[in-house]
């Protein structure tokens, strides 16, 4: 049976030394090469590695079979950040956020993200009404920031994998797009097929979205 966690790292590491990996992640060599050729391995050097490819935490623990622990991680985590855009105080936060979890402290910490994740819900039912008055048959809210991928905020009357098509694409068939830019972010609403025409709200909208999500993020 084929190890499907060993075949992408063999892929995803190809020509990556093994002691960088050490070195800034620190997974020794002697582990990562055992990954590669179908070892199991512990939840924490799994957390580190995504930290390192900049990749998901939840689909590594999906390869390796760990089912329960990928649902823990998209439940809090989410997508993992392109490796360009880590900085060192992210880098500090995601192994401040790995000690907690080995203390055994899971719980407490999705009960603080689960705080953080409400005050953002707020903004949902704005984006829903707003959608629904323009009578559109879809609706999807993104933010662009360089360096990162796109990030889906909400969507509506879609599924996730929808909104990410339609987020990736950005000038989606079907769909008209709308953007707020701040610094170095665009915040943009698209919606499908419209029945109501547009007026200068939208826009005073997203700027009233971007101040909101602004104050919660500090």
């Amino acid at each position: 049976m084929e190890n499907k966690l060993a075949a992408y790292l063999t892929k995803r590491l190809q020509g990556v030394p093994l002691a960088d990996i050490e070195a800034r992640a620190g997974v020794p060599i002697s582990v990562t090469s055992r990954m590669k050729h179908g070892s199991p391995p512990s939840f924490t050097t799994l957390f580190r590695l995504s930290w390192y490819m900049g990749g998901s935490l939840a689909r590594l623990c999906r390869l390796a079979g760990f089912d329960d622990l990928a649902q823990m991680a998209r439940d809090m985590f989410g997508a993992g950040q392109a490796e360009s855009s880590r900085s060192a105080k992210s880098a500090q936060l995601h192994r401040r956020l790995e000690q907690l979890i080995n203390r055994g402290l899971e719980r407490r910490v999705e009960d603080a993200f689960k705080s953080i994740e409400s005050a953002w819900e707020v903004l949902r039912p704005s984006f829903e009404a707003l959608a629904q008055s323009l009578d559109a048959k879809s609706a999807v809210l993104a933010a662009y920031r360089e360096g990162r991928d796109p990030d889906v905020y909400f969507f509506w009357k879609c599924n996730e994998s929808q909104a990410r098509v339609v987020v990736g694409e950005r000038k989606a068939s079907g769909w008209k797009a709308f953007e707020y830019s701040e610094e170095d972010s665009v915040l943009a609403l698209y919606v499908r097929e419209p029945g109501k025409r547009f007026t200068g709200r939208v826009g005073e909208t997203l700027s009233s979205w971007a101040a909101g999500m602004k104050s919660i993020t500090g």
